[in-house]
């Protein structure tokens, strides 16, 4: 008799498809902020960052979180104001920007791990019963 798989666990999305979906989504928050010729500010890149890398590590594996988070903290310290594409890492803009970054990392990875978690207890049981 064989014996049955050992349990998966569930770790979210692998990193060579969330990194470069994550990358891609903040290249296109910084490019519509340079493009828009400072119609979209600070705030707005930071939110919008934010919500790309909070979504991100809740559904990506663990590992993905911290790099998201610096590539979300880059993109909001080069395009949060003209000129753009250049790093301003100084200056309240920048020091927001990592709190708000930290913290939705650390809330990402927790919320996706809590789901993840919630997830695994649920099994399909055998429909062909009758």
């Amino acid at each position: 008799m064989a014996t049955p798989p050992a349990r998966s666990r569930r770790r979210g999305i692998a990193a060579p498809l969330a990194l470069p979906a994550g990358f891609t989504a903040l290249l296109a928050v910084g490019a519509i902020a340079a493009g828009s010729g400072g119609g979209v500010d600070a705030t707005w890149v930071l939110i919008l960052a934010a919500g790309v890398v909070l979504a991100g590590s809740a559904v990506g594996e663990p590992a993905v979180a911290p790099l998201l988070g610096a590539i979300g903290w880059l993109t909001v310290v080069g395009f949060s104001r003209p000129p753009y594409a250049q790093l301003h890492p100084t200056g309240p803009v920048a020091v927001r920007a990592a709190i708000v970054m930290g913290a939705c990392v650390v809330a990402g990875t927790a919320a996706g791990a809590m789901v993840r978690r919630i997830a695994a207890r649920f099994t399909l049981m055998d429909c062909g019963r009758a």
